[in-house]
């Protein structure tokens, strides 16, 4: 914590209990939060806090915000709100932490996937690929946003993501050997790359090389399963986060398609996996609405192929995306869903640390709601709806090393969102945002309709050449 104001919140932690306590009348509780206040920006008053933290939700709080830190918490009646703070009535309305997408491609010429994010109460996100051309314009929006001279969320990235020869990706940095692998990583470092993403082409010794340098440059790795490894020498290796439940399915190697995948995880080999990912502190990124995606591409669902968040979206995407999945295999792509949603809940009662990701842009995904879908589909396979905000929270935030975001406490950076309904009843209500704080900075109602209005215009006029892959 940094010491804004003295705590008129302490939270302490024994195992996973949270003893929660106030300072009381006639002390000095008036006094801090006036401190407080004193160069606070926004107060929200009288509104339900879902912290992040696994407490129940507190009702008829009040959360002061002083420049980019949350400054204050407590009991409406008891913190006061200085004259001249922008005070949000928060009567019947619900704030959570800031949503992580942590699983984005932004390098899609024409698409505003920063002021999408935003909207969508995403305030941080993983980059999980760019070609080395796109890397200077990520660390130009990084530094724009960190100064609050562009609207958008906290971006970590990777770059290039490390492949072997014959990738079919554009954002792929080619891989030979374990010399070239080792100096992918030496580049990537020197250019600014936050992590390290590994892809299915890699050599075993490619792969291994690759582990060494990223730990010997402290650099983490994460990223899908090369074909040449399994996945427990994945997480024995140190890799940190595997992408795609589609990716675990395939690398489990049993025989039996149609087996049911409790079955599969239950076996022997199931259980090896399981224990590999839990002793390694494995975290599984699920992009459960990849699927659910691709399966709605596959059968002409509208809810996908003609769904209103498309206008968003310059149509040459659109016509673009209709033609990639014209050919789509409706059967399969349904089943892939149905067992990575399986997955996902045997994977959850095993208590393997998963986080919400959705591989944005792919056809019919829009930056931004998609997350919404994946929170819908994470609950679905059978987390509780504060497990899955914790998993768009809380959990991005302690894989990230970031100590203060993630969940809403005093002296946390100031990532809110604020909502109009409850999203422990209906995590889509996650999707009913009345106002997003990004690193203190507030964006109300009106702001987000405006915002939304001019990236609708923007895609509408839009006449570039759609890129990718």
């Amino acid at each position: 914590m940094t010491g804004l104001a003295p705590l008129v919140r302490v939270f302490h932690r024994m195992s996973a209990a949270v003893l929660i306590f106030f300072v009381g009348p006639g002390s000095c509780l008036q006094a801090a939060a006036q401190r407080a206040t004193g160069t606070s920006s926004i107060a929200f008053a009288h509104v339900t806090v879902i912290d992040g933290t696994g407490a129940p939700a507190q009702t008829n709080q009040t959360v002061i915000i002083a420049g980019n830190r949350i400054a204050a918490i407590g009991p409406s009646g008891k913190v006061k709100v200085s004259r001249g703070v922008q005070t949000i009535d928060g009567r019947g309305k619900y704030l959570i932490p800031g949503l992580w997408d942590v699983h984005v491609h932004t390098r899609y010429d024409g698409i505003d996937h920063l002021r999408l994010s935003i909207a969508n109460g995403i305030t941080s996100v993983r980059d999980m690929g760019a070609p080395w051309s796109h890397v200077p314009t990520l660390k130009t929006w990084k530094a724009e946003i960190a100064a609050g001279k562009r609207v958008g969320p906290r971006i970590w990235m990777a770059g290039p993501l490390l492949d072997g020869p014959g990738s079919v990706w554009s954002h792929s940095a080619i891989v030979a050997n374990p010399v070239e692998g080792r100096q992918a990583v030496q580049r990537l470092k020197a250019e600014g790359a936050d992590f390290v993403k590994v892809y299915e082409l890699l050599s075993r010794e490619s792969f291994f090389a690759i582990a060494d340098e990223a730990r010997t440059s402290g650099m983490s790795f994460v990223g899908h399963i090369p074909q040449a490894i399994t996945l427990i020498e994945a997480a024995d290796a140190g890799q940190r986060s595997i992408e795609h439940g589609g990716s675990i399915i395939r690398y489990l190697r049993f025989s039996e398609p149609n087996t049911p995948i409790s079955n599969v995880l239950a076996s022997p080999e199931g259980q090896n996996v399981i224990q590999s990912l839990k002793r390694n502190h494995t975290v599984i990124v699920p992009t459960l609405s990849l699927a659910w995606t691709t399966a709605g591409s596959a059968t002409k669902d509208p809810a996908v192929t003609e769904a209103d968040r498309l206008r968003y979206i310059p149509p040459e995407y659109v016509k673009q995306w209709r033609g990639q999945t014209a050919n789509l295999a409706a059967g399969s792509a349904v089943q892939s869903l149905d067992r990575q949603l399986g997955l996902v809940r045997k994977l959850h009662d095993e208590r393997v640390v998963m986080m919400a990701g959705t591989d944005v842009i792919k056809p019919f995904f829009v930056t931004g709601f998609a997350l919404h879908d994946e929170l819908r589909l994470l609950v679905q396979a059978g987390l509780t709806p504060l497990e899955a905000i914790q998993a768009a929270s809380r959990e991005p935030a302690r894989f990230m090393g970031q100590k203060d975001v993630g969940t809403i406490e005093t002296g946390m950076l100031a990532d809110v969102v604020l909502l109009n309904a409850d999203p422990l009843k209906d995590v889509a209500n996650t999707r009913q945002i009345a106002a997003v704080v990004a690193n203190g900075r507030l964006f109300d109602g009106a702001a987000l309709k405006v915002m939304l209005a001019d990236i609708e215009e923007n895609a509408r006029t839009w006449k570039g050449t759609p890129t990718g892959r």
